[in-house]
């Protein structure tokens, strides 16, 4: 069986670069907090027989004349379904047992 991957939503920020600022990151430890807007219609991350929907956030550190440090971790996405919005589930169903 082969993977099939779709990338359905891709945002990029950048948060300090040498070209707006005119300086370098100086040796050390550093954190660049973030935060962001999912858009509503995101389904609930699933993992299943049969295929996937995973989230993941990635970071890149471009360093000049060195290669490039990347990180990426998993996010769970949990969505709340209210069933009382969907109308199919206010029709009455009737549950008939047969049995020969």
């Amino acid at each position: 069986m082969s993977d099939v991957y779709v990338k359905y939503y891709f945002y990029n920020v950048t948060y300090y670069s040498v070209s707006a600022f005119q300086k370098l990151l100086p040796a050390g430890k550093h954190s660049f907090p973030f935060s962001m807007i999912l858009p509503n219609h995101l389904p609930s991350s699933f993992e299943g027989q049969y295929g996937y929907v995973r989230y993941t956030v990635e970071a890149t550190l471009d360093q000049l004349l060195r290669d490039d440090h990347e990180v990426k971790a998993a996010l769970i996405v949990l969505v709340l379904l209210d069933l009382n919005l969907d109308p199919l589930n206010r029709v009455s169903i009737e549950y008939v047992s047969q049995f020969n």
